[in-house]
């Protein structure tokens, strides 16, 4: 039974009342619906034998004797192949070629035209656009630079709100930018003048989850979770989108595990995503971590730790496990009418981040790893 919409027959009538007057509350602050936890889902999908992904290269931490990694945190890929990587330590994004030669750097921290603030204090994120630029979130000075490929600065943009840690922006072909949303839904449209035109999902579909609540201790009370719930705003850690060709637009929800698409900012279809091996494995990983903690200390995961769109011919999106049982992980991949088309078995503990010209490229103990299908 679903503990967000338990009440016991035999409930004393101040309880009834207190959970009622919740309720309203909950409607004064604009939430249409009550919080939905479904503790034990059906599968939606059962997984195919997996295929293997192989390694075929990689550039490591110390890649020539002058130039190296430090942390890399997120790459993208152009269609040429040519492979650009922010480091967080470093603050600067590297680019290789399609060989994964080094070509140059480029970024500094500071205030001034195209510089950033330091990362340790609010990481970045870079997005490779239709329009062939590189966009990249500044937290610290509350803005968005936009550089060419070289490294050349394009503009600057300055959404009209204070910056959260997690911000980052996607943009498509009609210059309308998507962002995490700070008005109630799951993510917030823009115009080419930076004005908010519309957000898109709601609270309620935020109010979703799948087997657990997360940030709460191993054994939440009902109180604890809907407070949890009634406070909580979307995040790059649980709210993943992207764009595909089209004007397309997927929205995935970690915590429900649902994803979402859109043409021209209407959405076309909804569905879950819930196989029955990633299941059982979400199961286990719950449960170790019961163990591990004590009841007040707090965690949270998601059935699928990384997303990615297949920008080649824009069909297919990407989910991945980076923690399956034995050891490895699982990389699924989707159509965007929500079938399960292929499962890749991962023997190492990378995060895919990207796929162009039928490579895969991944971060990994601070290298950049790139594989293959397996003939």
């Amino acid at each position: 039974m679903n503990p967000l919409k338990r009440i016991p027959h035999n409930a004393p009538e101040t309880s009834m009342i207190a959970i009622f007057l919740f309720i309203f509350i909950l409607g004064i602050a604009g939430f249409s619906a009550e919080p939905v936890l479904v503790k034990d889902p059906k599968p939606t999908h059962v997984e195919k034998p997996f295929k293997k992904l192989i390694k075929t290269g990689e550039i490591p931490l110390d890649f020539e004797e002058e130039n190296f990694f430090a942390r890399p945190y997120e790459l993208q890929v152009d269609k040429d192949g040519t492979l650009f990587v922010i480091d967080d330590i470093l603050d600067k994004i590297l680019i290789f070629d399609s060989k994964l030669k080094f070509i140059r750097s480029f970024g500094k921290v500071g205030r001034g035209p195209g510089d950033w603030g330091q990362a340790k204090k609010g990481r970045k994120h870079i997005y490779l656009a239709q329009d062939s630029n590189l966009y990249v979130s500044d937290y610290q000075n509350n803005k968005t630079i936009v550089f060419d490929k070289k490294g050349n600065l394009v503009k600057e943009l300055f959404f009209r709100f204070k910056y959260p840690i997690t911000f980052y922006p996607v943009t498509d072909s009609k210059n309308n930018y998507y962002v995490i949303s700070r008005s109630g839904g799951a993510v917030d449209v823009y115009d080419k003048n930076l004005e908010k035109t519309r957000t898109l999902l709601s609270k309620a579909d935020y109010m979703k989850f799948a087997m657990r609540v997360p940030f709460l201790g191993s054994n939440p009370t009902d109180k604890q979770t809907r407070e949890y719930i009634a406070s909580a705003v979307p995040s790059d850690f649980d709210t993943l989108y992207d764009i595909f060709p089209g004007n397309g637009l997927i929205i995935y929800l970690c915590y429900s595990s649902t994803a979402y698409i859109f043409r021209d900012n209407k959405l076309v279809r909804r569905f879950d995503i819930l196989p029955e091996k990633a299941i059982k494995s979400f199961k286990t990983r719950i449960g170790r971590m019961r163990i591990k903690l004590k009841n007040d200390e707090s965690y949270s995961m998601q059935m699928f730790n990384q997303f990615f769109v297949d920008k080649e011919n824009g069909k297919y999106f990407y989910l991945q496990i980076n923690s399956y049982e034995p050891k490895g992980g699982l990389l699924y991949k989707f159509d965007l009418q929500g079938q399960l088309i292929d499962v890749y078995f991962l023997e190492h503990a990378i995060w895919i981040k990207a796929k162009r010209n039928n490579r895969y490229y991944a971060i990994g103990d601070d290298y950049i790893h790139i594989f293959e299908e397996k003939k």
